[in-house]
């Protein structure tokens, strides 16, 4: 690939001002307000707010044009349509602004994920935009994808190398010649490079041709492929089957943090695919054996998936992650039918199907947020039926939980036809809306160290810092086991054993035999509010199993009215 010249460079620009007008009156108009809302302060009668609001807007709206203007390229849309479509576009942005984003300021964290989630499919569709309903090539799709995808890597690296070296030389005057510089102008180039140079590098560079486009595979890619993504998806695809695998011979249920670790490898394997695709070029042999069987290998995944998110479900109802979970994983059982049985494999069935999914789960009767919504508030209007007062601490507890989600993702107007008026917490925060709620209802907030610890358990003389004597023992570990946490793993040299946290015992677990389980609530009375001192005698333990002996020493725990919160302590043993 040669280099352009300036010349040819200035054309690439001309031609992009031609093309992409309405995106770059849009990115001129996101530089202008970014600067001028840095400028204000909050005590401008809340203009920063509403010139925030049209920064915002505009992060959506880019995108959106840009698909929209390759789309009527490719179909060779009459100039006359084409401005009336951009028209069109600049009113929405209006009636956008006015309804939606310039209250962006009173947002719950719904609405800031529902723009999100506009903002992202608006830029998978620039993606697609000019392919999609027709019969094109899909060697141009991918050329296309792949081009616009290198741009915008292409302009990150152009942005950081003018900003990082536009600073520096602002730093070094501003050092030398003592001129006490504003630190906002370093912002204010940041938003002028992203906003209006980084804009024209990556629109100059967008292809203005959609058919018969070079079928040159990327060197860099290929690299990157072969040696970098390709392996290090097989290895997260080793590591979470040898989970799955645990999951059978142990029998137990799936934890709930494996779904992000599965949202990720899938998503990593599917951009995987799309990025090797290549009906010319030659990869290794593994990387044809990862494409042939990536699909079929996802299936299992997903199925523990929908087992780990269902659980929580179970449990605890309906919430937006746990609705992206069961959504994402049914995304993938249908694409990965259709690749798996599919002869063509058109990659547009990716990106649009994913663009689909998004949408519809941001907004209607099906969204996230709608059903999420429903169900919580039919669990709260259950345990509302009686009183809270005199309900058990389990239903407190969830009956807070539940407030607590309403208010932070749909408002209080979420609770008031179950509660009543709460216009008196309009001017409150979000937590003091909260306390104030539960309260009223004759429900003990549960938030600070006082109400949460009932109990805290320490050992005498106990010294973070100091060090810990092996008395003769071999190995040494600490562990802090917790809700989030609640395994330990020790290597020796002859095996590897498990310190886990299960309801209210502590278990030492060998190869073959559970070597020391110890009762943490039989430590001494959990009576409420008790903080309670043990000798170095009570709190230790010692085992002698099959495998190894030695002691464990717990140094510290607390317990709620939910159970154990956490433990802390250390192990020193030996192998026999």
């Amino acid at each position: 690939m040669s280099l352009l010249s300036f010349g040819e460079f200035k054309q690439k620009l001309i031609l992009a001002h031609k093309r992409f007008p309405l995106p770059i009156l849009f990115a001129l108009l996101f530089t202008i307000t970014a600067i001028w809302g840095t400028e204000m302060t909050r005590w401008d009668g809340g203009i920063r707010e509403m010139v925030f609001g049209v920064t915002i807007a505009t992060l959506l709206f880019y995108p959106l044009s840009v698909g929209v203007i390759t789309l009527m390229e490719s179909r060779k849309i009459q100039p006359l349509t084409r401005a009336i479509t951009n028209a069109v576009l600049i009113i929405l942005f209006g009636l956008s602004y006015f309804f939606w984003f310039k209250s962006y300021d009173d947002w719950t964290q719904m609405q800031f994920l529902m723009t999100a989630l506009w903002g992202l499919s608006s830029v998978l569709f620039v993606f697609v935009s000019p392919y999609l309903c027709r019969k094109k090539d899909v060697e141009d799709f991918w050329q296309y994808a792949t081009k616009v995808f290198g741009r915008i890597i292409l302009t990150m690296g152009f942005f950081a190398l003018m900003y990082f070296g536009i600073i520096l030389l602002i730093a070094s005057v501003d050092y030398l010649f003592d001129l006490s510089i504003n630190e906002e102008l370093y912002l204010d180039v940041f938003f002028i490079l992203s906003g209006i140079v980084g804009q024209l590098f990556f629109l100059s560079g967008i292809p203005n041709k959609y058919d018969k486009l070079d079928k040159e595979y990327p060197a860099g890619l290929k690299f990157i492929i072969q040696y970098l993504l390709v392996p290090l998806i097989i290895a997260y695809l080793i590591v979470l089957y040898a989970y799955a695998g645990s999951i059978v011979f142990t029998w137990e249920w799936p934890k709930g943090g494996v779904a992000i670790w599965i949202i990720l490898f899938c998503t990593g394997g599917v951009f995987t695919y799309f990025f090797s695709h290549s009906l010319k070029e030659v990869f290794y042999k593994y990387v044809d054996v990862f494409r042939k069987y990536l699909y079929y290998l996802i299936v299992p995944l997903t199925v523990v998936l929908f087992f780990a998110v269902g659980m929580r479900i179970a449990d605890y109802g309906v919430t937006e992650s746990r609705y992206y979970g069961i959504i994402f994983g049914i995304w993938l059982f249908i694409i990965s039918g259709y690749y798996i049985s599919s002869e063509k494999k058109d990659l547009r069935f990716f990106p649009v199907t994913l663009i689909i999914v998004m949408l519809l789960s941001s907004c209607g009767p099906v969204s996230a947020f709608s059903i999420s919504k429903n169900i919580q508030t039919k669990q709260l209007k259950g345990l509302l039926e009686e009183d809270m007062k005199e309900a058990t601490y389990e239903d407190q507890y969830r009956a807070s939980d539940i407030i607590g989600y309403l208010l932070r993702n749909h408002g209080l107007e979420s609770l008031e036809p179950l509660i009543g008026d709460l216009s008196e917490y309009e001017e409150m925060t979000i937590w003091e809306a909260e306390q104030g709620i539960l309260s009223s209802l004759g429900i003990e907030p549960d938030y600070t160290y006082e109400t949460y610890y009932e109990t805290y358990i320490t050992r005498e003389g106990l010294c973070y810092d100091c060090i810990v004597s092996t008395q003769g023992y071999d190995y040494y570990g600490s562990f802090n086991l917790h809700e989030y946490s609640e395994e330990f793993d020790l290597k020796a040299e002859k095996y590897l054993y498990k310190i886990l946290l299960k309801d209210e015992f502590i278990n030492l677990y060998t190869p073959h035999e559970t070597a020391l389980s110890i009762n943490i609530e039989e430590l001494g009375p959990i009576d409420g509010q008790d903080t309670l001192m043990l000798d170095d005698e009570e709190a230790t333990f010692s085992f002698d199993s099959e495998f190894i002996f030695g002691e464990i020493i717990i140094d510290d725990a607390s317990f709620s009215k939910k159970g154990i919160q956490h433990v802390n302590g250390y192990i020193i043993f030996s192998e026999k």
